[in-house]
């Protein structure tokens, strides 16, 4: 059984997302403050976190930063809620580590949808913590190995990366890396910068036998493929 922890300050909200999730089969824990969730994140280890964005004490900005820097927790998948949904709080909550985003109010069968989708993610295997045997990427070190070989990545390469390893068979759009993984604003930025980079990371790639593949090209975006 599956553990998910709710995080918002808004009590009859959390009861809620606790009685249709408990529906589901899910075990839900629940706390009103980021503070309260890192506590609980230490004894229970949750297998998803719901996280509002605006809370008091410890927000939910500040709880993915929290979650996403250490080795324990970090692979644990997040969807982001809440009121405020303009680009700039996507970009914010993207970039703080969330791995979904969505908009207050919200209807309760895509809540389950996308927690449904994340843990099945989750499961296939988490890229970041528990990583496919060919593929490991170190983001602090800027490192990667594939089938065991070091390889060297610029911080731009690593971001980009990392952006396609949170979104594994999934494709990505050009302009999804240059807002999401290179934190251009939006409408700003070539996406020939996304191209070159994705051209310079295959370079490095094929450096071992096949590493190329990992990559996949689109007309419209690019994709990574693990299995």
């Amino acid at each position: 059984m599956a553990k998910i922890l709710v995080v918002d300050d808004e009590s009859s909200l959390r009861k809620l997302l606790s009685i249709v999730l408990s529906k589901d089969g899910y075990e839900i824990l629940d706390a009103r403050d980021g503070q309260e969730a890192i506590s609980i994140i230490e004894q229970e280890a949750p297998d998803l976190a719901v996280v509002d964005l605006m809370m008091p004490v410890v927000d939910g900005l500040d709880l993915c930063r929290c979650i996403r820097t250490d080795p324990r927790f970090e692979h644990i998948p997040i969807l982001m809620i809440s009121g405020a949904s303009t680009i700039v709080d996507k970009a914010q909550g993207f970039e703080a580590g969330i791995d979904d985003f969505l908009a207050k109010p919200f209807d309760l069968l895509e809540l389950r949808y996308r927690v449904e989708a994340l843990l099945r993610r989750a499961n296939r295997a988490n890229p970041i913590s528990v990583a496919p045997p060919r593929f490991r990427l170190e983001t602090k070190s800027c490192r990667a190995w594939v089938d065991g070989q070091p390889i060297v990545f610029t911080k731009s390469e690593t971001a980009i990366l990392e952006y396609l390893l949170r979104h594994t068979d999934q494709i990505v759009s050009k302009h999804a890396l240059l807002e999401g993984a290179l934190n251009y604003e939006p409408g700003e930025g070539k996406t020939g910068a996304a191209r070159v980079h994705i051209v310079n990371i295959r370079k490095k790639l094929s450096a071992v036998p096949g590493g190329e593949s990992l990559i996949q090209t689109f007309g419209h975006g690019y994709r990574l493929v693990l299995s």
